[in-house]
């Protein structure tokens, strides 16, 4: 791809992607419903002396095409809209003085047949931009206040006679309907085929995703709801089932950024309702643009919204527009805000490229690629296939014994996934393991928890081998003439993760965790598993300072710099040791775990590279973890 498409990734994320899982923030009362929204239309009537209203209900929506513009060649919303059957929408039949004379629901084809009474007399049959069926469950509403859907209708007399040809059209340019309503009925069909993706991949019929309510609004941009008018965004709330897509600016949908069209950003929303209601998310939310080590949570979260809206699109691509062009009735000028290919090589990629074994689970588009990559025709070449269906995956991601859905599970991450779906491949599809293990060669994925959430076993004191750590700079990400907006602590390189069970037992005893170490080079230059910085080969001419932390379930990863520069705190940290030595960096890190509650938390050994550059971070230190309950001490040594 152009090089200046990467550019385009980095800068368009910043506003298109920060927090977009999380859509949190500021004073939403505005978004604070001053109406419900009114019930289904879901009782058909039976009429004794009945004649039979029919047609077509469509929508028209922009389509997607390469067109030249200043940015080059890109893909944009380009040429005039496209028209397309609503499908399984709610229709509803209203006599003069507006009462509900009939429900029913267009087909696939948005075809619809629905029977009155004879000499009922002008009705109204309208198709609204929701659904309570056995295909879709949602509902596409214009304001949190009011709370309705959007109706395109059609007048018929019924007299004595069936009334056919009642065609009724969703329009996507605002100077033939102010609200573009196809805008609505686009979003209720890709969530459709969403659904329908699901059926036919897991081969349940009888699959019909709970309710969610989508907020879309022409020209509006729905973070204003929460205190931010100029931060252009679609977004999912968890917990609340609730979307909200992108509609344009002050009233703008000719040059403004507007997701109603885009599909890929629909079904990434989408993919994270699905997260929330059928796999449990552990995702913190926050920043990510597409090329950095992040929290392995959020890295999921949001690789996996990538890969499903391609899957459900049948593509291989991901694609997000502003604007549109070359209408030949409507001006307005495109661009592209981000575009890449799930297919890319992942040691070639300009996108998210991991280097390291196990970096693949802290990327984003990497966990977006492999994910992508499992599910096509087996090769162990490019183009890389696993040939594992994706009904395999969904499995996973629905387990409530040991997947996603399992709440069991905490601090889930893709780490969950690969370690599970590498048991189904040695058990169900063996002849595929060699395909399989390509994929994960790739794209630098680990099938163990050794990079996060590694567990520990109890063992006898110094028994356990030392762990090596090599941290590296912090990455200081600007953007335009704002620099900093984050410095980012290496997950990866700077952090070791482990789950640690605190018991009440170890409360009432007030046991102290620990972490012993010392200065070393790394093997080959050291030895293998020395015992102490005296050991030859140790020597190391700039020193390591470890820290220790501990979070609570939940936790949201804390970066140093905000309580230098700031003076925040975080409230999900409840206990760490962080001493600076005035000299040699040989020594440990504790506390003791009195005053917590039992429960699962996650240890992170940290080096301390806050305001240091690359030669200031140190070479390579030897830890070990340790607990003192008493006067017993042994070593926590990790399982991966």
């Amino acid at each position: 791809m152009p090089k200046f498409m990467l550019n385009l990734l980095l800068l368009g994320t910043i506003s298109v992607l920060v927090s977009c899982s999380n859509g949190g923030g500021g004073d939403d009362s505005s978004a604070t419903p001053t109406a419900s929204e009114t019930a289904n239309c879901l009782e058909v009537r039976a009429y004794g002396d009945a004649l039979t209203l029919s047609g077509n209900a469509s929508y028209q929506y922009r389509p997607t095409a390469t067109t030249t513009t200043n940015q080059g060649t890109i893909y944009a919303l380009s040429g005039n809209p496209v028209t397309a059957a609503i499908p399984y929408a709610e229709i509803e039949v209203l006599n003069g003085n507006g009462d509900q004379i009939q429900c029913g629901n267009t087909d696939v084809n948005g075809n619809f047949s629905l029977q009155v009474s004879k000499n009922s007399g002008t009705v109204r049959v309208r198709v609204l931009s929701r659904a309570f069926n056995s295909q879709i469950k949602l509902s596409i509403l214009e304001e949190t206040n009011l709370n309705q859907p959007y109706i395109v209708e059609v007048g018929a007399n019924a007299g004595s006679s069936d009334v056919g040809d009642l065609n009724m059209l969703a329009r996507a340019r605002i100077s033939e309907s102010a609200k573009i309503e196809g805008g609505a009925f686009h979003i209720l069909a890709s969530i459709y085929k969403a659904n329908q993706y699901i059926r036919t991949q897991t081969n349940d019929a009888g699959f019909v995703a709970e309710k969610v309510t989508v907020y879309w609004k022409a020209g509006f941009n729905p973070y204003a709801y929460f205190g931010y008018p100029n931060n252009l965004l679609s977004f999912y709330k968890p917990g609340e089932r609730k979307l909200f897509i992108l509609g344009g600016k002050d009233g703008n949908v000719n040059q403004a950024d507007t997701d109603h069209f885009d599909t890929s950003v629909v079904l990434h929303e989408y993919g994270h309702f699905l997260e929330d209601v059928y796999g449990k998310t552990d995702s913190p939310g926050g920043y990510h643009n597409g090329d950095a080590v992040i929290d392995p949570r959020l890295a999921w979260s949001e690789g996996f919204a990538n890969f499903f809206q391609a899957a459900a699109q049948g593509t291989n691509s991901y694609l997000d527009t502003a604007g549109f062009c070359n209408d030949s009735q409507e001006s307005g000028s495109c661009s592209q805000n981000v575009y890449f290919r799930l297919s890319e090589d992942g040691t070639s990629t300009l996108y998210d490229r991991s280097t390291l074994a196990g970096e693949g689970g802290f990327r984003e588009l990497s966990i977006t690629r492999t994910l992508f990559k499992i599910v096509q025709n087996a090769s162990s070449s490019y183009p890389y296939g696993a040939g594992i269906p994706f009904k395999e995956i969904w499995n996973v991601f629905t387990d409530s014994v040991n997947g996603f859905h399992s709440s069991g599970k905490v601090f889930r991450s893709m780490h969950l996934l690969t370690s599970r779906l590498d048991q189904i491949v040695s058990s169900t599809y063996n002849s595929n393991a060699g395909h399989w293990q390509a994929v994960l060669d790739n794209e630098k994925q680990s099938k163990t928890f050794a990079e996060y959430n590694n567990t520990f076993s109890e063992v006898a004191l110094n028994s356990c081998n030392t762990r090596e750590f090599t941290p590296v700079a912090d990455k200081t990400t600007c953007y335009g003439s704002t620099c900093p907006i984050y410095k980012m602590s290496n997950q990866l390189r700077s952090n070791d993760f482990y789950r640690l069970e605190v018991t009440q037992q170890d409360i009432d005893a007030n046991a102290t965790i620990q972490i012993a170490y010392f200065q070393c080079a790394p093997y080959p230059t050291g030895p293998a598993n020395p015992t102490g910085p005296d050991d030859t080969g140790c020597a190391v001419s700039t020193n390591v300072d470890l820290d220790l932390y501990l979070y609570k379930q939940g936790y949201a990863y804390f970066e140093e710099y905000k309580e230098k520069e700031s003076g925040s705190q975080s409230t999900d940290i409840v206990k760490k040791s962080a001493r600076t030595y005035a000299s040699l960096e040989s020594g440990n890190e504790s506390f003791g775990l009195g005053q917590l509650t039992p429960g699962t938390y996650l240890l992170d050994v940290k080096a301390n590279t806050y305001g240091k550059v690359a030669a200031a971070v140190g070479e390579t230190a030897r830890y070990r973890v340790q607990k003192i309950s008493g006067s017993t001490q042994r070593d926590l040594c990790p399982q991966n």
